[in-house]
C-alpha cells in the first residue's frame, strides 16, 4: 500500500497562546510527514497570531491566515479554500495529537476505502482521572467506487413497518414522521445517549414480504453479520432528501425559452421541504409528460437562435465558479444548521 498523498492540517486558533505550540509541535513530529499545516488565526486578542507567525518562519509546511473573528466554523472553511491536499485533517488548537496520529487514520482510510477517518479522545481531568473513548471510527459516504459506497436503507422499510430504537432498546419516536422532524428526533436521541447510530428492528415484517420486497438490504446486512429480521441494524439519518435547484414552473419550463428541467435537478415547489416520496418516478411519469406536451404545442412557433456571440468568459475561470458554488451551497448548509439548532435551544 503506497502512502503518498499530501495531507493537509487545518488548526483553527483564537486566544490559545498557552497551548499553541503544543499542538503545533505534536503535528510536526507525526511519524506521517508529508503535511501542509494551516494555522488561521481567527482574530485572537492574546500573542497567539504572533506566535503563529514565528512557527511559519521556522516551518516551510506552515501557511498563516489572519481574519477577524467569525467563529470556529467559518475559520474551518477558510482553511478548506486554502487546503491543496489529497485529504484534510481538522485538529484544535488547545488539543494535542500522538505521534502516529495521521499515519493511523490515513492508513484507516486507504485499507477501508473510506473517505473519513475519525479518532478516538482522552480527556484530562484537573484531578488527574482521564476518560478514553477509542481509535478509530470509520464512516462510509457515497463513492463513485461500488466497495466504497454507503448502503442506504430505504424509507420504505419504515412505511413496511419497521421501528426505531435507542441504546435501551427503546422506541423514542414515530417512524413515520416527516423526514426532517424525523431526522431531527434521531439526532437529538443520539445526542442524548451520546451513541453513534440509533438501531432499526424489523421484526413487524414479514420474512418472506421483507425478502420479496428489500432483497438488496437483506442481503448487504447478512454481508455485514446482521440476520434480519431476527437482529436489529444500526442506522443514522442521511441528507437523501436534498433535491432541486433549477426553478421551473408546473410543466417544468425554467425562465429561459426552449429550455426544460425535469427531475432531481428540477425545482417545480411540488415537493416541500422534504421532497416527496419515489420524486423520480412523480417527475418522470407526470412533469415528463407536461413538458413533452407543451415542448409539442409550441414546436411550430420555435424560432431558431444563433449562439455565436454569446459571452462565454464569465464562466471560463472554472476554480472560481467551483469556489462559488462550494460556498453558496455552505451558506445554505448553514443556515439549515442554525435553524435546527434554534429549534433545538426552544425546545430543551
Amino acid at each position: 500500500m503506497c502512502l503518498s498523498d499530501l495531507i493537509s492540517v487545518i488548526i483553527p486558533v483564537y486566544n490559545v497562546e498557552k497551548f499553541l505550540m503544543r499542538c503545533y509541535k505534536s503535528i510536526a513530529d507525526q511519524t506521517y510527514s508529508k503535511l501542509e499545516i494551516i494555522l488561521i488565526d481567527d482574530g485572537s486578542v492574546d500573542n497567539s497570531g504572533k506566535i503563529c507567525d514565528e512557527i511559519a518562519e521556522n516551518d516551510l509546511r506552515v501557511k498563516v491566515i489572519h481574519k477577524k473573528n467569525e467563529g470556529l466554523g467559518l475559520a474551518r472553511n477558510t482553511g478548506l479554500d486554502m487546503a491543496s491536499g489529497d485529504y484534510v485533517v481538522f485538529v484544535d488548537s488547545d488539543d494535542f495529537v500522538k505521534k502516529n496520529y495521521i499515519e493511523i487514520m490515513y492508513k484507516a482510510i486507504k485499507e477501508n476505502n473510506a473517505d473519513v477517518s475519525s479518532c478516538g479522545i482522552i480527556q484530562y481531568y484537573a484531578d488527574g482521572s482521564q476518560y478514553e473513548k477509542p481509535i478509530c471510527d470509520i464512516k462510509k459516504f457515497y463513492s463513485e467506487k461500488e466497495e466504497g459506497r454507503s448502503f442506504l436503507i430505504s424509507e420504505s422499510v419504515r412505511g413496511e413497518g419497521a421501528k426505531l430504537y435507542n441504546n435501551s432498546k427503546e422506541r423514542f419516536t414515530e417512524e413515520l414522521l416527516p423526514r426532517d422532524i424525523l431526522t431531527g428526533n434521531i439526532r437529538k436521541e443520539m445526542k442524548r445517549e451520546g451513541s453513534e447510530h440509533v438501531w432499526l428492528s424489523m421484526k413487524t415484517i414479514d420474512p418472506e414480504q421483507l425478502k420479496e420486497h428489500f432483497p438488496n438490504i437483506v442481503e448487504h446486512c447478512k454481508e455485514h453479520g446482521y440476520n434480519v429480521p431476527d437482529e436489529m441494524i444500526p442506522v443514522v439519518p442521511a441528507q437523501h432528501y436534498f433535491m432541486g435547484g433549477i426553478k421551473v414552473n408546473l410543466q417544468s419550463k425554467t425562465s429561459m425559452d426552449q429550455l426544460y428541467a425535469i427531475g432531481e435537478t428540477a425545482c417545480n415547489g411540488v415537493h416541500g421541504r422534504n421532497r416527496l416520496a419515489s420524486n423520480s418516478l412523480l417527475e418522470s411519469m407526470v412533469f415528463a409528460k407536461r413538458a413533452a406536451k407543451e415542448m409539442t404545442a409550441e414546436f411550430d412557433k420555435t424560432k431558431t437562435k444563433s449562439f455565436d456571440n454569446v459571452d462565454f468568459t464569465p464562466y471560463e475561470d472554472k476554480k472560481k465558479l467551483e469556489k462559488e458554488y462550494k460556498q453558496l451551497i455552505r451558506d445554505e448548509i448553514d443556515k439549515e444548521n442554525a435553524k435546527m439548532n434554534d429549534e433545538e435551544k426552544q425546545e430543551n
